[in-house]
């Protein structure tokens, strides 16, 4: 999805938004794990799509009830990307694995934990029990 958006805003007086590169500098996915559904990776480019509508291109313009719109909207997706990994025993097993396998290399070792701990932060925005 390429974000086309007026680069020109009002507020910046003759200067030129650099949404493109800011978009493609800030859009460094990196997957530790490969998901076994590929519904998930589609819902987190859209959460981070979505994220960057909210903060970056329309954070000027938005009214409340738009704002909360679409931070309902990102909650939503963000609860199924939850959800889906939770659901995706496989993937847990894997993730999980790389941390015992001492022949990894500490970078991917280092990956997993930043990804738990990111997941851990939208577990715990979905308000879902995940603790069982």
């Amino acid at each position: 999805m390429d974000v086309k958006s007026t680069p020109y805003e009002p507020d910046l007086l003759d200067e030129k938004a650099h949404y493109r590169e800011m978009y493609a500098h800030r859009s460094n996915f990196k997957q530790v794990v490969p998901f076994n559904d590929s519904q998930t990776e589609v819902l987190i480019h859209q959460v981070f799509r979505l994220q960057f509508l909210k903060d970056v291109i329309l954070f000027s313009h938005l009214e409340d009830v738009s704002r909360s719109l679409l931070e309902t909207i990102m909650n939503r997706k963000t609860t199924r990307i939850v959800q889906k990994l939770l659901g995706d025993r496989q993937f847990l097993m894997d993730l999980f694995d790389v941390l015992e396998d001492a022949l990894q290399p500490l970078e991917r070792r280092q990956d997993v934990v930043l990804f738990t701990h990111q997941f851990c932060i939208m577990a715990k925005k979905t308000n879902g029990a995940i603790y069982r």
